[in-house]
């Protein structure tokens, strides 16, 4: 019953169907994303978003070198 109430409100939202597009990305998803998410615009780049999200770089440091590497 409740997976009917969710997914309703995320068939009717324009961007919570295109995110259900990206394979892992279900109506619960979808919604709250569209919903607490800032608009596109507001991030510069891909990585922007990812930071608002809290997804951080892997990082490896080493004799005070720093590396970073994909998101995690």
């Amino acid at each position: 019953m409740l997976d009917k109430e969710i997914a309703r409100p995320a068939r009717e939202d324009e961007v919570a169907r295109q995110l259900m597009t990206i394979s892992g990305i279900g109506p619960i998803t979808a919604t709250a994303n569209a919903a607490i998410a800032p608009p596109a615009e507001t991030c510069a780049k891909g990585c922007d978003f990812a930071a608002w999200l809290g997804l951080v770089s892997k990082q490896a440091s080493t004799a005070g070198k720093q590396k970073l590497g994909p998101a995690l």
